[in-house]
């Protein structure tokens, strides 16, 4: 035991146990705080045998933990229920899949659709300004969390289609109306679904989907088939 006036220290077993520990969670794409270091480093000690209070896990000790064994704070970049390795073995299924269907259905151009959000008011989260200000103040319109979903497209060959804005609709304050439109409109109004045809032949999560491919195609004349 170290004497007065000195700091306790780790010794490299128990310290290896902390690092062995990220890793584990790292690897399951679970995130590690500085609190959770810190008190995983007192549970070892605890389990040494360390009096309580000798060894606190300081902000020193972590910050010379973390450069001794090459760890460091970030920010995600990437969230999600899957690690990388795995996602690229499910790409690699799926390219698979769609080159089969391909083959089978004699189809030459696969086509992609997806969505994203678009802000109205999209403000940078940092700005130059003077030193020593304790409120750095931003002037906004008030619609900095309002967006819209726009559909995007594009080709095996890398042609980009024109993309559009999908809005919400707000439901009919009839209620037999109403039912009328999720049975037979998706939830759409009449306006909205005079041009679809017959939607009860469509599925229901995929009709901006299947109307973006089909009425952007170069050639009318090919048949298009939606997968998924």
């Amino acid at each position: 035991m170290y004497s007065p006036g000195f700091g306790t220290v780790l010794s490299p077993a128990a310290e290896e146990e902390i690092v062995g520990w990220i890793n584990e969670l790292r690897g399951d794409g679970v995130p590690v705080s500085a609190t959770m270091m810190q008190l995983k480093a007192r549970e070892v000690t605890a389990a040494l045998g360390i009096a309580p209070g000798l060894f606190v896990a300081s902000n020193p000790w972590k910050a010379s933990f973390l450069r001794h064994y090459r760890l460091a704070f970030r920010t995600k970049y990437r969230a999600g229920q899957t690690s990388p390795d795995d996602d690229n073995e499910l790409t690699r299924a799926f390219v698979a899949e769609v080159c089969e269907w391909m083959q089978e259905l004699g189809v030459t151009t696969v086509y992609n659709a997806d969505q994203t959000s678009v802000f109205f008011g999209m403000l940078s989260k940092k700005t130059i300004n003077a030193r020593g200000e304790q409120t750095v103040w931003v002037k906004c319109g008030r619609r900095e969390k309002q967006r819209v979903t726009v559909m995007l497209l594009f080709d095996l060959d890398g042609k980009k289609f024109r993309p559009f804005i999908v809005l919400k609709a707000k439901p009919s304050t009839n209620a037999e109306t109403q039912a009328l439109n999720v049975l037979t409109r998706h939830g759409l109004g009449r306006v909205l679904c005079r041009d679809q045809g017959a939607p009860g032949r469509k599925r229901r999560t995929n009709v901006w989907q299947l109307n973006c491919v089909v009425e952007q195609r170069d050639d009318y004349r090919l048949d298009a088939v939606q997968l998924w």
